[in-house]
């Protein structure tokens, strides 16, 4: 009878022990390590902080252009049947693919409200810096991807060699600004400068 009631309790006493054990300790008792169930991502090496950033303005330098593309100069006289009467002298043409020039020449303003064009240098200042008042007026149209950018000239100066048979000239040092639709310089926007260019085409009648 001792010996049945030995062997219930031994038999008790091993099933006792085997629940209390640790089920995360090793063999030799110490506890095992518990895995990370959410570890921490692998982070980007070289984040892009913003995809979509792009620059929209021309080259800030068109540099020197010695040779216009196509250029076309026309004179128009207020009347057609006077030659002495008051004109307006356009040049027209390409300083590349994606950039034209307009050059207009108006007697009686700017540069010119005493006379007329004439051989000389012109400085781009005052009445000729603003496109709603100039009489040597400069612009540039850039065309920069999808986006069509009127850029004005605000300084520099216009050489004049000849104004009748043949427009010719340079001009250097010309500073551009960005203009609105109206005229107004744009707050903020786009500028460039063209170091030096030239210009020689036959000037015809507009009509």
């Amino acid at each position: 009878m001792r010996r049945l009631l030995a062997a219930l309790l031994l038999a008790f006493v091993c099933i006792v022990s085997v629940f209390d054990e640790d089920p995360m300790s090793g063999d030799d008792g110490t506890a095992m390590p518990t895995p990370d169930p959410d570890p921490d991502p692998v982070p980007d090496p070289d984040p892009d902080p913003d995809p979509g950033a792009t620059d929209t303005c021309p080259p800030a330098n068109l540099g020197s252009v010695d040779s216009l593309k196509s250029p076309s100069a026309t004179i128009d006289h207020m009347d057609p049947d006077d030659p002495e009467s008051p004109a307006v002298r356009w040049l027209d043409a390409l300083i590349d693919a994606e950039t034209a020039l307009e050059l207009g020449l108006w007697d009686g303003y700017g540069a010119f409200a005493e006379n007329g064009p004439e051989p000389g240098d012109y400085p781009i200042a005052g009445d000729d810096a603003d496109s709603t008042s100039c009489g040597l007026c400069f612009e540039v149209t850039v065309t920069h991807g999808e986006t069509v950018h009127r850029m004005f000239a605000t300084g520099g100066v216009l050489s004049l060699a000849s104004v009748d048979g043949n427009l010719t000239g340079s001009a250097s040092t010309v500073s551009l600004e960005e203009i609105d639709d109206g005229g107004a310089v744009v707050a903020g926007g786009c500028r460039a400068l063209i170091e030096h260019l030239a210009f020689d085409a036959p000037l015809e009648p507009l009509f």
